[in-house]
C-alpha cells in the first residue's frame, strides 16, 4: 500500500489533507458493482489522505473520526473477503485508539471517557468540539462492533468490548443522537438485541429498551431505510403479531433508488431487504436494476 512520505507532507498541510480525503469519500461508490460492494481503490484514496492528516497533526480530532470511518467502510463495503476485510476493522480499531488518545489529549478530564457519564464527558470539551467527540465515538463503536464479529461475542464481553460500545452509544445519543440518520440509537438498539444479559458483566443489557431506540431513529428519519431496515428486521424478531408492518417496511426498502451520497451503502440495504422478503414471505427476490 502507498504510504505517504514526509516529504510529500511537507506540501500539503492538514486542511488540505482532510479536503483531499473529503472529496475521495464523496466519491467511494465509484466502481461499484450494483449490489453494495464498493471498488477498493475510491476508500483507499481517502484512508491515504486521513492517516496522513492524523500523522501530520495527531491532535485534529476531525482528522481521526474520519480516518476510522474509512476504514469501517473498507472493511464492511469494498472487501469481500473474510482476512481482507478483517485486516481492516483491525486497522479500524487500532486507529480508534489513537483517536480517543487525541481525545484524552484535549479533554480537561480525561477520566470521563473511561467512565459512563456522557454528561461528565460532555462537560470535558468545549461546545465546538462537541460535534466531535460524538462522531469519534460512534464510528469507534461501528468498528469496535465489526471487528467484534470475527471473534465472537462473548469474547467481546469478557474483554469489556461490549461494555465499551454501551458506554459510546451512550454519550453519543447525549451528544448527538440525530447523527447518521439516528444512528446512535440504531446503535443502542443493535447492542441491547445482540449481546446477552449476563450478571456482573452485562447488567446494563435491557431487552425493553431494543424497540423504543429503533423507534426514536424513525422519528428522527423515518424515510431513511437503514432505520426501516432494522425496524422490520426487529419486528419480525421481537414482535411477529407485527409482521404485516414489517412486510411494508422491507418493500419499501426493495424498492429504493439509492441516495446519491451513499449509494454502495444503501444499494447492500437493498439486497438484504430483498432477501429477506423472499426468505420470510416467500416473495421472488428482485433483480437490481
Amino acid at each position: 500500500m502507498w504510504v505517504w512520505a514526509p516529504a510529500a507532507w511537507a506540501q500539503l498541510d492538514v486542511e488540505a489533507l482532510i479536503r483531499s480525503g473529503d472529496a475521495a469519500w464523496a466519491a467511494r461508490a465509484e466502481g461499484h458493482d450494483g449490489r453494495g460492494l464498493a471498488a477498493e481503490e475510491p476508500i483507499a484514496r481517502a484512508i491515504r489522505a486521513y492517516e496522513a492528516a492524523v500523522a501530520l497533526d495527531p491532535d485534529r480530532l476531525g482528522a481521526h473520526w474520519r480516518y476510522v470511518r474509512a476504514l469501517f467502510f473498507e472493511g464492511e463495503y469494498a472487501h469481500s473477503e473474510p482476512d481482507a476485510r478483517q485486516a481492516s476493522f483491525d486497522r479500524a480499531a487500532a486507529a480508534s485508539n489513537a483517536a480517543f488518545e487525541a481525545l484524552a489529549r484535549r479533554s480537561s478530564d480525561a477520566k470521563a471517557l473511561r467512565r459512563n457519564d456522557p454528561e461528565r464527558t460532555r462537560a470535558a470539551f468545549a461546545a465546538k468540539l462537541h460535534p466531535d467527540v460524538a462522531r469519534i465515538h460512534f464510528w469507534s463503536a461501528l468498528a469496535w462492533g465489526a471487528r467484534g464479529r470475527y471473534y465472537g461475542i462473548l469474547d467481546g464481553v469478557r474483554n469489556g468490548v461490549a461494555r465499551r460500545l454501551y458506554r459510546y452509544a451512550e454519550v453519543t445519543i447525549a451528544l448527538e443522537p440525530t447523527l447518521a440518520h439516528g444512528g446512535p440509537h440504531r446503535l443502542m438498539a443493535s447492542l441491547q438485541q445482540r449481546v446477552p444479559r449476563i450478571p456482573f458483566l452485562t447488567g446494563w443489557v435491557d431487552k425493553d429498551r431494543i424497540l423504543p431506540e429503533l423507534e426514536r431513529a424513525m422519528a428522527i428519519a423515518p424515510d431513511f431505510p437503514g432505520n426501516q431496515l432494522l425496524y422490520a428486521h426487529t419486528l419480525l424478531d421481537l414482535a411477529p403479531e407485527r409482521r404485516e408492518e414489517a412486510r411494508a417496511l422491507l418493500n419499501q426498502v426493495a424498492a429504493l433508488e439509492p441516495d446519491p451520497s451513499e449509494v454502495v451503502e444503501q444499494l447492500e440495504m437493498r439486497e438484504s431487504a430483498r432477501e429477506t422478503l423472499a426468505e420470510q414471505f416467500n416473495q421472488p427476490t428482485l433483480h437490481a436494476p
